[in-house]
């Protein structure tokens, strides 16, 4: 069973009803009653019971950098991290913060970010 964790602005409702698999979607406000309400820190769930999470718009609280430290702890070794958050925010010092804290966390950042307009894409591993 592939297990997904998802957390950002209203994403997490439309993929984890597109989504034959079973989600745990967080936010600090739930948004319907499959979300689980708790600040991205601490959810409170059990090690290891991920094996791929996303971050999308998710990123907004000052204590972001806790929020990888946290996702590695729930996701299996070999699980992957999914990051879409937008570019204005993560430019030039900003990005290299964010890159250290994914990594500081214990993420492996795979390849490099992919970027448009308005986004930026981050993927990343926990290592085996």
């Amino acid at each position: 069973m592939v297990n997904f964790q998802i957390r950002g602005i209203s994403f997490e409702a439309l993929l984890s009803k597109s989504l034959q698999k079973e989600v745990y979607s967080f936010d600090h406000i739930a948004i319907n009653p499959s979300v689980i309400a708790c600040d991205m820190s601490n959810t409170g769930q059990p090690n290891e019971i991920l094996d791929v999470a996303v971050f999308s718009l998710a990123l907004m609280g000052v204590n972001w950098g806790d929020y990888f430290k946290e996702v590695c702890r729930l996701l299996r070794a070999g699980g992957l991290l999914k990051i879409a958050e937008p570019a204005s925010k993560w430019s030039d010092d900003n990005f290299r913060k964010l890159k250290d804290g994914i990594e500081n966390a214990g993420f492996n950042v795979s390849g490099k970010p992919k970027l448009s307009s308005k986004f930026v894409y981050i993927d990343a591993m926990k290592p085996l």
